[in-house]
């Protein structure tokens, strides 16, 4: 997943954290070190650091743990190391993070990553989220989770977001489509791809032509294929 630029400002490069590590227990023990380091950005590296190493999906257990960490980009680094590993123990640490963590980046994370799952009841969650939660972001991660599913209610609700004035939410939006072309109607996508043109000419800001350009990019190449 993308971590689209948010006040919530990536940690930036620290010293290497982790000791060689050259087993799987090595990592193991070394995770269970870094819960006790005070700085947030220790942690956050350690695990961008271990996950680039070994199989998340062999640390579970002790990658679970971060899910509760006091820092909210910690705990989305969690998320992302997590993402797609078929535990249900993970869903519902996922279910807990998406619908009470006090922090509206980490619900949108963990709906996203809820987003990657096929459980029968979670359309309906997804679009309980949509209703309910504050934070546009959030509710912009909920569409994007329901249109990758290939629930078309989700498509006009998300193209909306494009033409909002904040450019993290068109940024946001821009990406979500672009990552579901594929399951887009060829009406859809002839729609998306006037709106995209429109919306291209009217920024200029960087950040959000380098989101819009390769979503339209996505769309051309998918209705060329249609």
């Amino acid at each position: 997943m993308r971590l689209e630029n948010t006040h919530h400002d990536a940690p930036s490069a620290c010293p290497a954290t982790a000791p060689k590590l050259e087993t799987l227990e090595d990592a193991q023990r070394f995770l269970q070190e870094v819960l006790h380091f005070a700085d947030e950005l220790e942690r956050w590296e350690a695990i961008e650091q271990v996950c680039a190493q070994f199989d998340c999906e062999a640390l579970v257990e002790y990658l679970l743990p971060f899910l509760n960490d006091p820092h909210p980009l910690v705990r989305v680094n969690a998320i992302d190391a997590l993402e797609g590993i078929p535990q249900l123990q993970i869903d519902v640490h996922l279910l807990g993070l998406a619908i009470a963590d006090d922090d509206w980046l980490v619900r949108g994370w963990a709906v996203m990553a809820l987003g990657s799952t096929d459980y029968p009841w979670l359309e309906p969650f997804l679009w309980k989220v949509y209703h309910r939660d504050p934070s546009h972001y959030v509710k912009i991660s909920a569409l994007g989770a329901l249109l990758a599913h290939g629930v078309s209610e989700a498509y006009p609700l998300l193209e909306r977001y494009l033409f909002s004035p904040h450019y993290l939410f068109v940024i946001k939006a821009a990406h979500a489509l672009e990552d579901s072309v594929d399951v887009l109607e060829r009406e859809m996508l002839e729609a998306l791809e006037g709106v995209l043109r429109e919306r291209l000419a009217h920024w200029s800001a960087a950040s959000v032509v380098e989101a819009l350009e390769p979503c339209l990019k996505a769309v051309r190449a998918r209705l060329e294929e249609a």
